[in-house]
């Protein structure tokens, strides 16, 4: 799946279910790394979605910049086949900078003693496609598999 069928699919999954993913093109890509604990030479993110609740119009985001220009590349090396990749997300991630000035302070819900919050991602649409079905008969040895002669 490449990252425009995984965008879609997270759109699609929050209006089901009444959440809007703002997606975050310009983000500090050492730093969700280690956030995630993800090992920078073998796997990186590529992407930050914030999940706003539709009902919640304080959740609402500004509008702001997303994507923050990384600096630009004029020399290529000769790379070998299956480098290109690693080396496109190493040149233009972002280096760490100075968090930006806060302008505005998010309402977090602290529950009282013995209350509990309601699950806010326990998304409905997952409970109602059920993934029982009968198996496929396959033949014996799985010669239904094979063309016919």
């Amino acid at each position: 799946m490449d990252t425009g069928h995984l965008l879609g699919n997270l759109e699609l999954s929050g209006s089901i279910s009444d959440f809007r993913p703002h997606l975050i093109g310009g983000f500090a890509d050492e730093a969700v790394n280690q956030l995630l604990y993800l090992d920078a030479e073998k796997e990186g993110a590529i992407a930050v979605l914030a999940l706003a609740d539709l009902l919640e119009v304080k959740q609402n985001l500004p509008l702001t910049r997303t994507a923050l220009p990384s600096p630009p590349q004029l020399s290529y090396p000769s790379l070998p086949d299956g480098a290109l990749l690693s080396y496109l997300h190493r040149v233009t991630s972002i280096p760490p900078v100075q968090p930006p000035k806060q302008t505005s302070t998010a309402i977090v819900p602290v529950p009282k003693p013995g209350e509990v919050l309601p699950d806010k991602y326990n998304f409905p649409f997952c409970l109602k496609i059920s993934t029982a079905i009968e198996p496929i008969d396959w033949g014996e040895e799985l010669a239904e598999l094979e063309p016919p002669c």
